[in-house]
C-alpha cells in the first residue's frame, strides 16, 4: 500500500511539474559576444542583445549579423558569442537580466557590461508578382529597370526574361535599365535571383536582406520592390498585350 501511494505522490508531481523548455521556431532568444579574455581585465566587455523572437536553430545567422552591428558601432575585439532561450518573454526577460547581472559581479569585465538593444530585423518575404503590360503594336521593346530603394548596402541581383539574363551584379539607388523584345499576346517569365544578402557596405543595417525595386515600361509601366533572403528570389509572368 505504502509503494503504491509513494508511485501515486511520485506521479501527481511528475504532472505537476512544467515541462522542460525545448527550441522550437517560436522562442524567445538572447544572446551574447564577449570579448578575447586575454585582453587586460579593464579593456574586457560583454555585450547583450535584447530579447527576441526567432527559432533557435537559426542562432549563426543572428550572431553573425550582431557581431555586423557591433564591429560597426563599437570599436569590438571579441570572439566569444552564445546564445540563450525560453519558452516565453518573461522568463527570457529575466534569464538575460541575471546573465547580465552574473557578469557584472564577476569582474571579469571591467569594460563593461553592454545593453546593446540589438535585435535582427523581422523578415517578411516580399516575392515578385505577374506584370500586366501594354505594347503599341504586335512587337516592341519592353524596358526593364532595376535599383536599391533603400540603403545602398551593395545588394547583388541577376534577373532574367526567358532565361535570357538582363541584369547581373550590384545595384545601386539609380535606376539600371536594360531592354527586351516582346510580342503582344504572349507570356514571359521574368526571374529575380538575390545574390547576397547584404553587401555590407555604407552605413546600413547589415541586415542579411536583399530588398529592392524593379519597374518595367511599355505603353503602361509596373513597379514592384522585393525582399528575399540571400541566395533566394522568386519567379512572376511578364503578360503582353497590345494597345
Amino acid at each position: 500500500m505504502k509503494n503504491k501511494l509513494l508511485a501515486s505522490l511520485v506521479l501527481a508531481a511528475l504532472l505537476a511539474s512544467p515541462p522542460a523548455a525545448t527550441a522550437d521556431d517560436d522562442d524567445y532568444i538572447y544572446c551574447v559576444y564577449k570579448e578575447f579574455s586575454h585582453l587586460d581585465e579593464d579593456e574586457r566587455r560583454a555585450f547583450y542583445t535584447a530579447v527576441f523572437l526567432g527559432d533557435y536553430s537559426f542562432t549563426i545567422g543572428y550572431t553573425n549579423d550582431f557581431r555586423a552591428y557591433l564591429d560597426q558601432e563599437y570599436d569590438f575585439n571579441g570572439i566569444e558569442e552564445y546564445c540563450f532561450f525560453e519558452n516565453d518573454s518573461p522568463a527570457a526577460s529575466r534569464a538575460l537580466k541575471r546573465a547580465m547581472e552574473d557578469d557584472e559581479r564577476s569582474d571579469l569585465y571591467d569594460g563593461g557590461v553592454i545593453m546593446t538593444n540589438w535585435a535582427p530585423d523581422s523578415f517578411s518575404k516580399q516575392p515578385l508578382q505577374d506584370f500586366n503590360i501594354s505594347i503599341r503594336g504586335e512587337s516592341a521593346d519592353l524596358k526593364i529597370c532595376v535599383r536599391d530603394h533603400e540603403c545602398e548596402d551593395g545588394d547583388k541581383v541577376r534577373v532574367s526574361v526567358d532565361d535570357l539574363r538582363i541584369f547581373s551584379g550590384e545595384i545601386d539607388n539609380d535606376w539600371d535599365c536594360s531592354r527586351v523584345e516582346v510580342d503582344a499576346g504572349r507570356k514571359y517569365a521574368i526571374e529575380l535571383h538575390a545574390v547576397n544578402g547584404s553587401g555590407r557596405k555604407g552605413n546600413c543595417s547589415y541586415a542579411d536582406v536583399n530588398t529592392g525595386e524593379i519597374r518595367i515600361e511599355g505603353a503602361t509601366t509596373e513597379t514592384q520592390s522585393w525582399r528575399h533572403r540571400g541566395g533566394a528570389g522568386s519567379r512572376a509572368r511578364i503578360v503582353v498585350e497590345s494597345r
